[in-house]
């Protein structure tokens, strides 16, 4: 998925086949693996940002990752390393690719200015008042996992506010 995301920002043509998996997985690896020697030996002659990909084209391919493989490929990409999760857990990062799920699974000029602004909204994180759970909160908007085409439903009102679902409203005995 990486060396797809790649060739799409390069616009190179697609020269790979699932048969050179084994390689491309094994160069992703020695890069990796340069990349940490490097930065624990503190060299002055390489340094770590020169074994990587510029900000801008890293966060290019990290897009199509996550349109790809939805929402959980943030927190994926979180753990790999510390640049990584600066880049993805960045607001701008994720708005960027929100909205870019949201022009993939709506066609808006379909729709008035009215609706739009009533829907074409950035969700918010929020955490359960009953399990302290992380969530999307995406009401009143379309509710999906972030992945290309993929939309899951359209919610207009909230019914249980502060909550991640029916479920921990009924346990904290609200309903």
């Amino acid at each position: 998925m990486l060396m797809s995301a790649l060739y799409i920002t390069f616009e190179w043509p697609f020269d790979f086949s699932q048969t050179d998996m084994p390689y491309i997985r094994e160069c992703w690896l020695n890069l990796v693996l340069k990349c940490m020697r490097h930065k624990r030996e503190a060299s002055r002659s390489i340094t770590w940002t020169t074994c990587m990909l510029p900000a801008s084209v890293l966060e290019d391919i990290f897009i199509e990752v996550v349109l790809q493989e939805g929402d959980e490929a943030i927190l994926t990409l979180a753990l790999v390393c510390t640049r990584f999760r600066d880049l993805v857990t960045r607001e701008a990062f994720r708005r960027r690719a929100h909205f870019l799920w949201l022009d993939n699974v709506i066609n808006w000029s379909a729709f008035s200015t009215y609706y739009k602004a009533e829907f074409y909204k950035m969700y918010r994180l929020q955490t359960c008042m009953q399990c302290g759970d992380v969530f999307k909160n995406c009401i009143p908007g379309y509710v999906g996992r972030g992945i290309r085409g993929e939309l899951i439903k359209i919610i207009s009102e909230d019914t249980h506010p502060d909550f991640c679902s029916e479920f921990c409203q009924i346990c904290a005995e609200l309903i």
